[in-house]
């Protein structure tokens, strides 16, 4: 259950990519700890949007009432999604990764090339 929210947004322009980082907060009931969940929304040079969230990433697959469904970029047999509001609330996630996450490499501009 979530009693605080706080969202972040910084934006990094680069030639190729524009970066939204959001930061969301959020503090667990049962313990009563903090803990911080960063995703990148990316936008590639053709227009395409993804998320990368715990190394994984993400296409906007499919416009729903609260916001949108993303689902996994790796193959069609991967079921993990998860569903953001218009503001990058995640408000859920489904199924499980059935890959390791894709490795990246960071360019001196902030562009990620997939490896």
């Amino acid at each position: 259950m979530l009693n605080a929210f706080e969202n972040v947004k910084c934006k990094i322009r680069c030639p190729n990519l524009v970066l939204f980082v959001f930061a969301i907060k959020y503090e667990i009931h049962n313990d009563a700890s903090v803990s911080f969940a960063i995703m990148l929304i990316t936008i590639s040079s053709t227009g395409k949007q993804y998320i990368m969230r715990d190394g994984y990433t993400y296409y906007r697959h499919l416009a729903m009432k609260v916001g949108y469904r993303w689902s996994c970029t790796h193959s069609s047999r991967c079921n993990a999604r998860i569903i953001v509001d218009d503001n990058g609330r995640v408000l859920s996630t489904n199924g499980e990764h059935l890959h390791p996450p894709p490795k990246y490499h960071v360019l001196p501009n902030g562009t990620y090339v997939k490896v």
